[in-house]
């Protein structure tokens, strides 16, 4: 039976927690690295990895495969409260059970009193994003060359695209989509908004991917019913965390627009790759069939 290692950007209030600091000597860094990197040592520790709020969560909460977890590393930033969703609430509470299962199982193993039903203790550490983003998988940049987008944003805090292992992964398209970092947590939305205006793209057609319901009273449109031929930007949640503050009350004050992929009711959402591999494509599909119209 395969163990599992979660590696997460999740929350919570627990201080006790041993902290990583250092993403280059940490033993538990380079456990995480060479699991991603080697099947070999993926077969012989027994171990994966799951990464992400939503996942990690479903994996805490199922009785049976909440067993099969070996460590937990936290996000020191989201532990900060820089977000707080439903999502990373759900997780906190779990983590919290999972805290309190390891605790009774090394009591139990110290009196000499567990059973086949005491489960293994599970170690919960807290990381510096720079040790997250050292244990998690590597950013796949391929979709937006693969579907002609212009040009690729970066807010503060964003994904490393420009890691080694993102830039391999890529496969080259790190050099053909053009990359535009913005720096300063205050008003990083704002120089991006204004840089788009002058590209020609009003914040109207600025769409924040979410669900359907913003929770506001307002509906997203469908990724299908957006006009990409006047032009849009598509703005994306980091993985496990969602879309940022600033992004979420510009939302609200009408701002930028949202944008959301119809699923099956019941259905969960999707992670943030996937949907913004939908989008692009769409997109792309939308400019080629004009084309084609074009053509003919």
């Amino acid at each position: 039976m395969h163990s599992i290692s979660t590696a997460s950007l999740s929350t919570s209030s627990h201080m006790s927690w041993e902290m990583i600091t250092n993403h280059q000597s940490s033993k538990t860094v380079k456990l995480f690295k060479s699991i991603h990197k080697n099947k070999s040592k993926r077969n012989e520790s027994g171990f994966t990895i799951a990464e992400g709020v939503r996942l990690v969560t479903d994996i805490l909460s199922d009785e049976q495969s909440r067993r099969l977890v070996k460590r937990i590393i936290v996000s020191e930033s989201v532990l900060n409260g820089q977000s707080n969703n439903e999502y990373q609430q759900q997780l906190e509470h779990w983590l919290n059970v999972v805290e309190m299962e390891s605790r009774q199982s090394k009591e139990a193993f110290a009196n000499g009193s567990n059973t086949e039903d005491t489960i293994d203790p599970v170690t919960i550490n807290i990381g510096t994003d720079q040790v997250l983003a050292a244990c998690s998988g590597t950013v796949i940049l391929k979709d937006c060359a693969a579907s002609h987008v212009s040009a690729l944003v970066l807010l503060p805090d964003s994904c490393d695209v420009w890691n080694p292992k993102a830039v391999r992964s890529a496969m080259g398209a790190s050099f053909r989509v053009p990359v535009i970092e913005l720096n300063g947590r205050v008003g990083a939305l704002a120089k991006a908004l204004d840089m788009l205006d002058d590209c020609g793209i009003d914040s109207n057609r600025v769409f924040a991917a979410t669900m359907e319901d913003t929770g506001d009273g307002r509906s997203s449109i469908a990724h299908y019913d957006v006009d990409f031929d006047k032009g849009a930007a598509i703005i994306l949640g980091k993985e496990g965390e969602g879309l940022r503050e600033e992004v979420r009350n510009a939302m609200g004050q009408g701002l930028i627009s949202t944008v959301h992929i119809p699923m099956a009711q019941g259905t969960e959402s999707l992670n943030a790759a996937v949907c913004g591999s939908i989008i692009m494509f769409e997109r792309m599909r939308q400019l080629s069939v004009i084309q084609s119209a074009n053509a003919n």
